[in-house]
C-alpha cells in the first residue's frame, strides 16, 4: 500500500508541476502516460464504495485542473458523438434499475462513465496544438514500451512487477504472480490484468508506433520508436494470445491502405523481418502451427477454449430470449457472472463461465439488445467521420484519421474474442486516440491563426485540407 500512495503522489505531484509551470495542455502527454501504464492494482478499496485506483485519481486531478485553467476558447467546437454517448448513458441507467445485482450495476455504469466518455471529453477539451497531439501518441508508445521492458523481465527473470501491488483476489483468481498456461507455458501480462489484454493493447498500439515513425523528426525518437516495435511485437508473441495475433493481422492489412507510402515500406521491413524469424528459429514457427491445429482440435485445451466462444454465444441468447424485457433492458452492467451460465472450459466439460469473451454479446447481456446498438453506432458514427476526414483531407494530416480507423476497426474486433471493454487500461487506446482525431481540426485552425515560424507548402495544404473537412 505504501508504494500505491508513492505512486499517487508522484503522479498528482507531476499533473499539477506540468500543469501550473508549462499550461494544462502541456500535462496531457503524462496524464495519458500515467493512464496506459498503471495497472488496476494501484488503488485504494474503500469498503462499499469506488476503488480509488491511481488512473481514476489522475482523473480526478486532471478535471480540477480543467475547470481551475482551462479555457473556454476549446469549448467552441460541439464534440462529436456527444448525443450517442447521451443517449448509451441514459440507457445504461434503465439497465441498471432493472438489473439483478442493482448496487453492482451502479458502480459498473459509473466507472464507464468516468473511464470511458469523461475522458474521452478530457482530452477532445483540452487539445488545441497539433503538437501536443504527437506528444500524447508518443507518450502511450512510451508507457506500452516500459511494459514490454516489464515483460522481457517476466520472460526471462522470472519477475513480474504485478508482485509489487497489493494482490486483488478475483472471480478468476488472484492477480499477482507470473501466469502459467500448462498448454501454452509462461504468458507476459506486465501491468494488464490477462495477458489477453496486454496482447490487445500491444495491437493497438504497434499501428500508433508506426505511424510516428513517419511524423517524428528526432533521431534519437525513431530509434526508441523501432526498438519499441521490436519489442512489442516480440512480446504480442509471448502473451500466446490468438486474439490479439489476429487483430494485429487485421491491423497490420489495414495500414496497407490507410498509411502513407514511407509506412509501407516499414511494413514491408518488419514483414521481411518475421519471416527471417520465422526461417532463422523454427521452434516460432512451430508454435504458431501448433497453436492453429490444436485451435481446429477439438480434444486440445486450446481447442475446448475456442468451441467455448461459440458456446457462450448459444447461452448469451438463450439467457435473452427467456424474458422479452431482458432482451430489451438485460440484467445490469457487470451481471453476466451472476448468471451462472455454464460454458466449455478448457478441459471439454460444462462448467461456470466466470467472464465473457465476447464484449459484444456481453452488452447484449448486460444492457440488452438496444444497449449493444448503441454501441455498434458509436463505433460506425466514430468510423465514418474518421473516413470522411481521412478522404477529404490533404498529406500528410490525412494519416492521423487513417491511424484512428484502424484502432477503432480492430478495438471492435477484438471484442469479439477479448474482454476488452471496460475490463483494464487498455480501454483507453481506443479513446484517447480518437478524441485526439475528433479535436485534430481544431488545432489545425489554431496553428493557422497563431503561426510561430513559417510552414513548409505541404503542411499549409494539410492545415488547409483540415478546415475545408471540418
Amino acid at each position: 500500500m505504501i508504494l500505491v500512495g508513492v505512486i499517487d503522489l508522484v503522479v498528482i505531484g507531476v499533473l499539477l508541476f506540468i500543469a501550473f509551470g508549462r499550461g494544462l495542455e502541456a500535462a496531457l502527454p503524462f496524464f495519458a502516460f500515467a493512464l496506459v501504464l498503471l495497472p488496476t492494482q494501484s488503488q485504494f478499496q474503500i469498503p462499499g464504495l469506488f476503488a480509488f485506483t491511481t488512473a481514476r485519481i489522475a482523473i480526478m486531478v486532471f478535471t480540477a485542473l480543467y475547470i481551475f485553467l482551462g479555457k473556454n476558447g476549446s469549448n467552441a467546437q460541439t464534440m462529436p458523438l456527444k448525443s450517442l454517448m447521451v443517449l448509451t448513458i441514459a440507457w445504461s441507467l434503465v439497465a441498471t434499475a432493472n438489473s439483478i445485482v442493482f448496487t453492482t450495476s451502479l458502480k459498473a455504469m459509473l466507472s464507464q462513465i468516468i473511464d470511458f466518455y469523461f475522458v474521452y471529453y478530457l482530452f477532445f477539451r483540452t487539445i488545441t496544438k497539433p503538437e501536443t497531439v504527437r506528444r500524447i501518441l508518443l507518450a502511450i508508445v512510451s508507457a506500452i514500451a516500459v511494459c514490454c521492458v516489464f515483460g522481457f523481465l517476466e520472460l526471462y527473470r522470472g519477475w513480474a512487477v504485478i508482485d509489487l501491488f497489493p494482490p486483488l483476489q478475483g472471480r478468476l483468481g488472484s492477480t499477482s504472480g507470473l501466469m502459467i498456461d500448462l498448454a501454452r507455458g509462461l504468458r507476459v501480462r506486465t501491468t494488464f490484468a490477462h495477458p489477453i489484454l496486454f496482447g490487445g493493447a500491444l495491437a493497438l498500439t504497434i499501428p500508433i508506433a508506426l505511424y510516428l515513425l513517419t511524423v517524428v523528426r528526432s533521431v534519437g525518437q525513431k530509434a526508441f520508436l523501432w526498438l519499441a516495435i521490436l519489442m512489442m511485437f516480440w512480446n504480442i508473441y509471448k502473451t500466446a494470445s490468438r486474439g490479439p495475433w489476429l487483430g494485429l493481422i487485421l491491423a497490420y492489412t489495414l495500414l496497407l491502405f490507410f498509411s502513407q507510402a514511407r509506412t509501407r515500406k516499414h511494413l514491408v521491413i518488419i514483414a521481411l523481418f518475421v519471416i527471417s524469424v520465422l526461417v532463422i528459429r523454427p521452434g516460432v514457427r512451430e508454435t504458431l502451427e501448433n497453436t492453429y491445429l490444436a485451435t481446429l482440435d477439438p480434444d486440445t485445451t486450446r481447442g475446448n477454449s475456442y468451441a467455448g466462444r461459440w458456446d457462450l454465444i448459444r447461452l448469451g441468447k438463450e439467457a435473452l430470449a427467456k424474458d422479452t424485457s431482458r432482451g430489451i433492458w438485460g440484467y445490469g452492467p457487470e451481471s453476466f457472472y451472476y448468471l451462472h451460465l455454464e460454458a466449455i472450459n478448457g478441459e471439454g466439460h460444462m462448467a461456470p463461465a466466470e467472464s465473457c469473451d465476447d464484449s459484444w454479446l456481453a452488452l447484449a447481456i448486460e444492457t440488452g439488445y438496444p444497449g449493444m446498438i448503441l454501441v455498434v453506432v458509436i463505433f460506425a458514427k466514430a468510423l465514418q467521420l474518421v473516413l470522411k476526414r481521412f478522404f477529404k483531407t490533404s498529406e500528410p494530416a490525412k494519416y492521423l484519421y487513417g491511424l484512428v480507423f484502424v484502432n477503432v476497426v480492430t478495438f471492435a474486433f477484438l471484442m469479439l474474442s477479448v474482454a476488452i471493454y471496460g475490463w483494464g487500461q487498455q480501454t483507453y487506446l481506443l479513446w484517447i486516440p480518437l478524441a485526439l482525431a475528433m479535436a485534430y481540426p481544431r488545432t489545425a485552425l489554431n496553428d493557422l491563426c497563431q503561426p510561430k515560424i513559417v510552414p513548409h507548402t505541404s503542411e499549409v495544404r494539410s492545415q488547409l485540407g483540415e478546415l475545408v473537412s471540418s
